[in-house]
């Protein structure tokens, strides 16, 4: 009696969301910074701990690793307990960004920390490690002697200052800091008579790193802001790279005040900024990629620490040259980050401090347009404004139909601001508009597919809010048309008077790319979204190669985009992704069952051909290849040993080696310039490289493919070759298996399949009972 099959149930085998698990190391200062008896625990391997994040504390975390590295007792207490409390006063941990872990929230899987002072400890061990003479203080000595101590203690001094500035913007640092009483002594220093610009600089660095931490303004010393200062009133003029750090950290700390809530600090900081004389010097060499993110910080924090009519100036401040080179730095910046993160893609990029400075600057310029774009209707005026253009002046229908849609739809009044932009300068063209409009009707087209200026304005109004982030949205993606709009000049008239924006001519470029496309695709009245669609896909396809400087050039781009050639875009990838639904569906997971077994034909394969044994030229430094030296290579039946024999050694004279297979970590094909042969490499942990060469790509693959597939860490490691074998074997077995499938069956329907055995259709004759007819016909004919 067979035993029914029992299903095994379920188990979730991952660990909860609240375990971690990482690794922590050992600072390399310890060994310098703990007494000698405390080191030896130091040199142990990394530990790897397992923290449930639900239980845990951070002073329990620090005490298991003291204890794992036996420096619990190197800081005894005055009680003589080592409690994970007074540990942790000892102890803790840095992050891989040389932050002080504070919260073991922070921690994520795969977390790597380092095992380091407690901040009140190496705050103390750093300042410890200075000269009790500051710099410059005189010395009893020879003239020579004095000197030469003199400067040996400034650059002491100054070593243990660029020491904390790494720590100084973190707030357990201050607090560690000011329990110590080292602030103050730090502040002090500026009191000093005849500073070092290296110095200054160094403090002038820690000091923004402390206001950033939470220090009170009310604590600087006023030669703080008698340094900033003299450097706002007579910036550098010759580019020196020195004198430009200190005026990085000036700027730095001008923008840290406007952006306190410190009211007196705001508005003395806002008198000292010259916004045109600290520009120019993004031109120079020296730091220029640091000046230009902090001028780029300082203008935002002045705009919106100032007045509005000082934010109107600074508005117009965008049309100014020196202001527009400083735009233009920060884009070719924004432009290297992309390319080094990702060549193909610049969107998926890491957000960086110039992309976000960018874009706060993009909502400053388009201040006035924020403003009616947030308005529910048009005002009266507006309207009848509105009224007065000439593609309304017939039809009453269609004048009340306007009025209607400007007093309740969103954003009509910024829609209003553009037609009207458009009515004054471009005038023709919408006459022109208009009279297309009116020979459609003469020729009795339907009503239907007439020009429709007004939706689809609305449509078009919609689609640049939306893309340069008007409303206050997110734009990142569309970041570069935004920076079009930055660094494009004012358009002028012959007379010197401004015409627009770039924004407003923007607008103008959409909708005759979008009058065009109304009659590309045929639309009729009420389709004007989807005219809207299509030109946001061309304004993406332009826009992500980021070859476009201005609203010209964009325009010229768009024209260029057919609507054809958008649909063939569109075809491609719906068929692209039909095909990924399909193989991500149940055929899909038949690949993913199936792969383990077309992956096991190849790599069995390549291991028997390797078991054949090859005959390698061997390579001579220095000499050319000879044809009849060479090794014999061969991998032994059982698969665990590699025999190498030198083809022109004596026999018995040790021309043989062995090698065991597990101490092959890597097989490679190398191809050296010129005419050389390409070359079989193996890595061996108990010798040096062994390096052999045929001309034969097919052996050289099969040996790369068998030798790594019988190593763990290389298995998966198939040359492209392979690879493809494998998805060809693969889809084979597919192919094969499902052959016996209906072919009115759907994908869908596979799941249900009941897989039954052939039924024979009863109007069919019976099977026969023997088919060994089949087997004596086949001989007859062989014979």
């Amino acid at each position: 009696m067979n035993t029914p099959a029992k299903h095994l149930k379920a188990v979730d085998t991952s660990q909860p969301a609240h375990v971690v698990k990482g690794g922590i190391v050992v600072d390399p200062r310890l060994f310098q910074w703990l007494p000698p008896s405390h080191k030896q625990g130091l040199s142990a391997p990394p530990l790897l701990m397992q923290v449930d994040l639900s239980k845990e504390t951070l002073s329990k975390l620090i005490s298991r690793a003291a204890v794992a590295y036996a420096v619990e007792e190197a800081f005894p207490s005055a009680s003589g307990s080592t409690s994970p409390t007074d540990l942790a006063h000892n102890f803790g941990f840095l992050d891989t960004n040389d932050v002080f872990i504070t919260a073991l929230s922070r921690l994520h899987n795969g977390f790597t920390l380092r095992f380091t002072f407690s901040p009140e400890r190496l705050v103390n061990q750093l300042w410890s490690e200075r000269l009790d003479r500051p710099p410059n203080t005189p010395i009893e000595h020879s003239a020579a002697g004095a000197a030469a101590a003199a400067n040996s203690t400034a650059v002491q001094f100054d070593s243990t200052l660029s020491k904390l500035v790494p720590y100084c913007s973190q707030r357990a640092v201050l607090h560690a800091l000011d329990e110590c009483a080292i602030t103050e002594e730090l502040l002090q220093l500026y009191d000093k008579a005849d500073l070092e610009r290296p110095t200054t600089e160094l403090l002038m660095n820690i000091t923004c790193g402390l206001i950033a931490a939470g220090l009170d303004w009310e604590r600087l010393p006023e030669k703080v802001f008698e340094i900033v200062e003299g450097l706002m009133k007579t910036p550098s003029s010759g580019g020196d790279p020195n004198s430009n750090v200190s005026l990085i950290h000036s700027i730095r700390l001008l923008t840290l005040a406007l952006e306190s809530e410190n009211a007196p600090m705001r508005a003395r900081s806002l008198e000292l900024v010259c916004l045109p004389a600290l520009c120019p010097l993004v031109s120079r060499q020296a730091n220029a990629e640091k000046l230009t993110k902090e001028l780029l910080s300082l203008f935002r924090s002045v705009f919106y620490a100032s007045e509005s009519d000082r934010r109107l100036a600074l508005i117009e401040f965008f049309n100014e040259p020196v202001f527009k080179n400083v735009l233009m730095a920060a884009s070719v910046h924004v432009d290297r980050e992309a390319t080094v993160t990702s060549a193909s893609n610049l969107h998926h990029a890491v957000t960086s401090p110039f992309k976000s400075c960018l874009l706060d600057l993009l909502q400053i310029r388009l201040t006035e347009y924020t403003a009616a774009a947030i308005e529910e209707c048009c005002s009266t005026d507006v309207i009848k404004k509105m009224l007065e253009l000439r593609e309304v002046e017939d039809d009453d229908d269609l004048r009340a139909e306007w009025v209607a849609t400007l007093r309740e739809t969103p954003r009509s009044a910024l829609t209003a601001r553009f037609l009207l932009y458009m009515h004054r300068h471009n005038g023709d063209l919408l006459d022109n508009w208009r009279k297309e409009n009116k020979l459609r009707s003469l020729c009795g087209a339907p009503l239907s597919t007439c020009w429709q200026l007004l939706p689809l304005a609305m449509n078009v109004t919609d689609v640049i809010v939306g893309i340069l982030a008007i409303d206050g949205g997110e734009n990142r993606e569309w970041l570069w048309l935004g920076l079009t709009v930055l660094l494009e000049e004012t358009q002028q008239t012959s007379s010197g008077a401004l015409v627009g924006l770039p924004i407003e001519r923007l607008f103008v470029e959409c909708m005759q790319r979008g009058h065009a496309l109304w009659t590309e695709m045929g639309t009729k009245r009420g389709e004007e979204q989807q005219v809207a669609f299509a030109l946001t896909e061309m304004l993406w396809s332009v826009v992500r190669h980021r070859g476009v400087k201005t609203v010209a050039e964009l325009a010229e781009a768009l024209r260029s985009i057919s609507y054809d050639k958008l649909r063939e875009d569109w075809d491609e990838e719906l068929k692209k992704r039909t095909d990924a639904e399909e193989i991500g569906g149940i055929v899909g997971d038949l690949r993913r069952k199936l792969e383990p077994l077309a992956l096991s034909y190849v790599t069995t394969n390549r291991i028997n051909s390797i078991k054949m044994g090859f005959q390698f030229k061997k390579i001579f430094k220095g000499k050319q290849v000879k044809d009849s030296a060479g090794e014999l290579w061969k991998l032994e039946g059982n698969g665990n040993f590699l025999t190498i024999r030198d083809i022109d050694a004596p026999t018995g004279e040790g021309g043989s080696q062995r090698i065991e297979v597990k101490e092959i970590v890597g097989a490679v094909i190398e191809r050296p310039k010129g005419n050389a042969l390409p070359r079989l490499r193996l890595s061996v942990t108990t010798g040096p490289d062994l390096v052999v060469c045929t001309e034969e790509e097919v052996v050289l693959r099969s040996w790369v493919d068998g030798l790594n597939s019988l190593n763990e860490a290389t298995h998966g490691q198939l040359s492209k070759e392979s690879k493809a074998l494998v998805q060809r074997l693969l889809t084979m077995e597919v192919r094969v298996r499902l052959l016996s499938l209906p072919d009115s069956i759907r994908l869908s329907d596979l799941s249900s399949l009941p897989f039954s055995p052939i039924e024979v259709d009863s109007a069919s004759p019976p099977l026969p009972d023997s088919f060994k007819w089949c087997t004596d016909a086949l001989k007859k004919v062989h014979v």
